[in-house]
């Protein structure tokens, strides 16, 4: 994503079976579309069906089932674009998270290089741009976090399960066996073989 300066950074939440649609206007042709996407249900990666269409309503770009991913696409024609991101689930909503922006950064001539202006303006967007990565992959890695987290804990109370059956299953078997010994015992008792 380097040169990439987001114009936009948005979280929000998208229902189960929901759609929802963003749209830019280009008004130059061979424009830049860039960006990335991030979707997560209760801190867990969950996927979701994303795509870009063309004024003309021609897909330019998709990916289907897919919890993340960055874009980037050439507008070849002038008008408005239509990001779609689809939740392909019919019971859980999703919290995605979108970044986009168009073209990378203008490039610099002598005259801007000695301008206190340009200097600004370019801490600015570099400063926007590790901010709003920063903040993309903080959600993401937050997820991840949080879905090892429940790995682990589902790992440990398994194993607790497999340890209590296990025990179980030894002291029946000690019964068992404990029983089988006393009856032997009875037995050769009742038939005379030991003095009494």
């Amino acid at each position: 994503m380097e040169g990439f300066v987001p114009e936009t950074l948005v979280s929000f939440y998208l229902g189960a079976g929901k759609s929802e649609y963003f749209f830019h206007d280009v008004t130059e042709s061979y424009t830049m579309l860039r960006g990335g996407f991030f979707s997560a249900h209760m801190n867990t990666e969950a996927h979701c069906d994303f795509q870009i269409l063309d004024p003309e309503g021609k897909i330019v770009f998709h990916k289907q089932d897919k919890a993340e991913g960055l874009f980037h696409v050439y507008a070849e024609n002038s008008g408005t674009y239509t990001i779609v991101m689809h939740n392909p689930s019919i019971t859980t909503s999703s919290l995605v998270t979108f970044t986009f922006g168009t073209g990378a950064e203008v490039p610099a001539t002598n005259d801007d290089l000695h301008s206190p202006e340009y200097s600004i303006k370019h801490i600015e967007r570099q400063l926007k741009d590790i901010q709003n990565e920063s903040t993309y992959l903080w959600i993401r890695q937050k997820a991840h976090l949080t879905q090892v987290q429940q790995i682990h804990s589902r790992a440990f109370w398994l194993s607790m399960a497999q340890f209590v059956v296990l025990m179980m299953m030894t002291a029946a078997q000690i019964y068992y066996i404990k029983g089988l010994v006393g009856h032997g015992i009875r037995h050769r008792a009742a038939g005379g073989l030991f003095p009494m």
